[in-house]
């Protein structure tokens, strides 16, 4: 099949860009030549690994270390893109945090906890989308893309501040696709259950259970969200604030 050739050289950001997710997004933009940013915070073996792996791809790709729940680090990474592109095409907000804790183990979910869980999965996004827009708005087709979750829908997931800011991120996606347009779309994606590092603190059972009420009887593969982040980009160009959920039909169940 021919190589697409719609993402030459555009300038593409993707938090949490160094592992799982992010980092599946990272590999299909660059296999259609897109230059790769990739931020990360702790994990700088692994972003290492992605942008070496990104130029065996024949593509371009630099790594930049900031907290993105941090305002003045958002705006470093920023300036860093402004002196190197002047311009960003693609922002994914991908990073992302959760620890597994039972609903009805309220006490364990602690306001540290909570609060990190907001500050990386919500606060990131806000932030990083405001600085994006002062780089977008001149750029033709101009995308940004929210990694959410379907527990933002079913009210189920890793603990109940996670589905609490997964939601929060839906929302936010329709309040800015109003606000950005007509030249910055804004969509998310909300993956079921996804095979990540984040995927070792789940026990057996748990994922056993995940896949037998999945009709498409697997969880998702990072691969399967980083199509869809690139199809939205190359293909749905009339789509614009919405949340597609790739979750092998798993919400279909109710269950």
């Amino acid at each position: 099949m021919k190589e697409s050739r719609t993402l030459n050289n555009k300038i593409v950001l993707i938090t949490g860009g160094g592992t799982g997710i992010g980092r599946a997004i990272a590999f299909e933009f660059a296999k259609r030549k897109a230059f790769i940013v990739i931020n990360y915070l702790k994990s700088e073996s692994e972003a290492t690994y992605t942008v070496r792996k990104i130029k065996r791809f024949g593509a371009r790709a630099i790594k930049i270390c900031a907290d993105i729940t941090k305002s003045n680090e958002v705006r470093m990474m920023f300036e860093i893109i402004d002196r190197k592109f002047g311009h960003l095409d693609i922002l994914v907000n991908n990073a992302g945090w959760t620890k597994f804790i039972d609903y009805k183990d309220v006490d364990s979910l602690t306001e540290q906890i909570y609060d990190r869980i907001m500050n990386v999965n919500l606060k990131s996004v806000f932030l990083c989308s405001t600085e994006a827009t002062e780089r977008m708005r001149n750029v033709k087709d101009a995308l940004i893309i929210n990694i959410a979750s379907i527990s933002a829908f079913d009210g189920r997931g890793s603990n109940i501040a996670y589905c609490a800011a997964k939601a929060a991120v839906v929302a936010m996606t329709k309040s800015f696709a109003l606000a950005f347009g007509p030249n910055i779309r804004v969509n998310a994606i909300a993956p079921g259950f996804t095979d990540t590092r984040f995927i070792a603190q789940a026990s057996k059972e748990f994922l056993d259970r995940e896949k037998k009420l999945t009709p498409l009887r697997r969880i998702a593969r990072p691969q399967d969200i980083a199509k869809v982040a690139v199809s939205l980009y190359e293909d749905m160009k009339f789509v614009n604030g919405q949340t597609i959920i790739v979750d092998g039909g798993r919400l279909l169940l109710g269950k």
